[in-house]
């Protein structure tokens, strides 16, 4: 009997442990349909019947996580945010895991909850490396940065998360949209200069551009990087590299295959900045092979070389070959704009390289012409960008006449110096001169040798007047220089003082004036001249004096005299010559050119006068040498200050006359470095200048 009560009570334990693993696979099985039914919702959008689904089974299933999570995700897509964060919580009760704190994190900022946002973080060990950062985590980084920072680096956050899973775009299009509508447009008045209100117009464009890109708003974000760029190509200044700035929106055409207004953008980066820059056509070429476009060559056409008088030199290359074989290249033309080959054109007969070169030959002088590359492949021509150029007018060749030097009673040396050759090479160069002004080739010439400007005209008369001017002939004319004037050396071109100098001498006007600054250090009577070196003594003199000029090397041979020793009665002039008066200074101003209505006035007078009386190497004189066209070889001297007994070289350089002026003060001339005025002034008698004597009248 006991035996028999064993068995049964087995069959009975048996039998409950199948029926409780039936139960269960039972539960299971309508968990899982539940989970299914749930996940068939999510799929189509309908997340009101998930929620009462899954909020039904968790009240049986507290401890379901998979039925939570799909919960939360119901919740945050019905932007039901309080339940989602309650449900959050409860999850971490049962799983335990940093990534439901980066939820959290996520949504408090999607919330613009930042005090729960910097509570919670402060107590969350975040990652160190932002490669270790999950994609809750990354969007959270990025909206508190965009909330708290005014500056375009959260945007990288948000792509990250984005790359990561392309469903979290929804929870940026809010918080995104309402960053853009309050960001305002830089203006010119906030900024020191031009250039960088032009940068910060770029990033602004540039930042709205990212953005719209990041929620999908492409046509919008198309729009902001065309204003990015607008900006770029006006901004001469900027310092950024073109592909840097165009890439942006060449990257957006790619992604969204809008192919017409990628060859748009292509081609205007090509026109504006690879013809100057050959390195950037590497990145249009790539950008054309990435958009996988079936397109044409693409042509450069350069600025037209050597243009002549019915000739130029064209330059081109072919950039990309679109894919399939160049068959034919070359330039075409005409007068009005836009040519194609059914006006003129040119084939290039190289088609071993991408550049090539053509020369197009019979062209009208002085003409405006339009040219563009072509070149053509299987899928058809197209033309480069149209360029102009105007044909030369004809012209003769431009000359220098260079300053007469070298002047001796029947010979003189000039210089001729090519400006320009004008529209056809040099036949012939050299000079010709007469009596009369403006000589032409139908008075006398000599003829030049092309590599030897210089050249002596010899066979003149003696103390006669002559014009000159340099000449070179070309096919289209003759070009004449500038009309200069001299005169030979009289044959009473010499004098000699009482200290045996011997200076040369030239008439200019009826005058024969020294060609050299007085040098004599006794009277006429033989007496001697004081040589004052010591500068208290000079500025304190009473009497005639004198002083080399042994502080300046160029003109250590000179000497400096004080007006006293210019009035007294010893005479300092050579025998038969004097000092010149003002009005015999007036007559040489004359005779060299200048207005006889400013020749009396005192201070800077004339505009050019002084270069025909100062030398041709002019020293310290600041690109200011004269051309001694009247023979009178005014050298740079200086002067001594009557005030401080210095010697100075800063200005020029300065002539007594004989005249006195009131208040112990005489006449004097100037000639400064800066100018070629000839300066009339009265000057204390204590100063130390040069002197030029004129001989006698018979």
């Amino acid at each position: 009997m006991s035996s028999m009560m064993f068995k049964t009570d087995g069959k009975v334990k048996w039998f409950t442990i199948v029926f409780l693993i039936i139960l269960l696979l039972i539960q299971t099985s309508c968990s899982n349909k539940t989970l299914e039914n749930a996940n068939s919702f999510i799929e189509i959008g309908d997340y009101s019947n998930a929620i009462t689904l899954l909020e039904n089974h968790l009240k049986e299933k507290v401890d379901d996580v998979t039925a939570r999570k799909l919960l939360i995700i119901c919740y945050e897509s019905k932007e039901m945010w309080s339940k989602a964060i309650d449900q959050i919580k409860i999850l971490d009760n049962f799983e335990n895991n940093d990534e439901h704190t980066y939820k959290l994190l996520r949504i408090y900022c999607q919330l613009e909850q930042w005090d729960k946002y910097i509570e919670l973080i402060d107590n969350t060990e975040i990652p160190k490396e932002d490669s270790l950062y999950t994609k809750d985590l990354l969007l959270a980084e990025g909206l508190y940065e965009m909330h708290e920072n005014d500056d375009e680096y959260f945007i990288a956050y948000f792509e990250e998360a984005i790359d990561r899973d392309s469903t979290y775009k929804k929870f940026l299009i809010s918080p995104i949209m309402e960053y853009l509508d309050n960001m305002e447009e830089p203006q010119s008045g906030e900024f020191y200069s031009e250039k960088f209100y032009y940068n910060q117009l770029g990033t602004y464009y540039n930042m709205r551009g990212d953005l719209y890109d990041l929620i999908g708003n492409y046509e919008k974000a198309l729009d902001e990087y065309s204003s990015e760029l607008f900006w770029f190509d006006n901004n001469f200044d900027s310092n950024s590299f073109a592909w840097v700035k165009y890439h942006d929106i060449i990257d957006l055409l790619i992604k969204t295959k809008n192919y017409d207004k990628l060859r748009f953008w292509v081609n205007q980066y090509i026109e504006g900045y690879c013809v100057d820059d050959t390195s950037n056509y590497v990145f249009a070429s790539m950008w054309l092979m990435r958009g996988q476009i079936p397109v044409l060559p693409t042509v450069i056409t350069y600025n037209p070389n050597d243009i002549k008088l019915n000739s130029v030199e064209l330059h081109g290359s072919v950039i990309t070959d679109g894919g399939s074989e160049v068959i034919e290249k070359g330039f075409c033309w005409n007068n009005s704009g836009n040519p194609t080959k059914d006006d003129f054109f040119i084939k290039s007969q190289n088609q071993s390289k991408n550049k090539y070169i053509c020369v197009l030959n019979d062209l009208n002088p002085y003409t405006q012409y339009y040219v563009r590359g072509y070149a053509e492949n299987s899928s058809g021509i197209v033309y480069g960008n149209d360029n102009s150029f105007r044909t030369l007018y004809p012209q003769t060749p431009r000359i220098r006449t260079s300053a007469a030097n070298n002047i001796s009673l029947t010979k003189v040396t000039v210089r001729g110096d090519i400006i320009s050759i004008g529209t056809s090479p040099i036949e012939e160069i050299g000079v010709c001169w007469g009596k009369k002004t403006h000589p032409n080739l139908s008075d006398n010439k000599q003829i030049n040798n092309f590599d030897v400007p210089t050249t002596t005209i010899s066979n003149l008369q003696p103390g006669t007047i002559y014009y000159l001017r340099a000449y070179a002939k070309n096919n289209e004319g003759i070009g004449y220089g500038e009309n200069i004037t001299f005169s030979t050396l009289f044959e009473e071109d010499s004098l000699e003082d009482i200290d045996g100098n011997v200076y040369k001498a030239v008439k200019i006007g009826n005058h024969l004036w020294m060609a050299e600054n007085l040098k004599v250090t006794h009277y006429r009577d033989g007496s001697i001249i004081s040589n004052i070196i010591d500068d208290y003594d000079w500025r304190v003199a009473t009497t005639g004096g004198l002083c080399k000029i042994a502080r300046d090397v160029h003109c250590r041979k000179e000497l400096l005299y004080n007006g006293y020793s210019v009035t007294d009665t010893r005479g300092l002039a050579p025998e038969g010559w004097h000092i010149p008066t003002d009005n015999e200074w007036k007559e040489l101003e004359s005779y060299i050119g200048m207005d006889n209505d400013i020749i009396g006035k005192r201070g800077a007078r004339g505009f050019k006068e002084a270069a025909n009386i100062k030398s041709t190497s002019w020293l310290g004189a600041n690109n200011n040498n004269g051309n001694n066209s009247s023979g009178f070889n005014a050298i740079h001297t200086g002067y001594r200050s009557g005030i401080s007994g210095e010697y100075s070289s800063s200005l020029g350089t300065y002539f007594w006359t004989s005249t006195s002026d009131v208040n112990k003060l005489m006449l004097s001339r100037g000639l400064e470095k800066y100018n070629h005025k000839i300066y009339r002034y009265n000057s204390s008698m204590d100063y130390g200048y040069s002197i030029r004597c004129v001989k006698d009248a018979k």
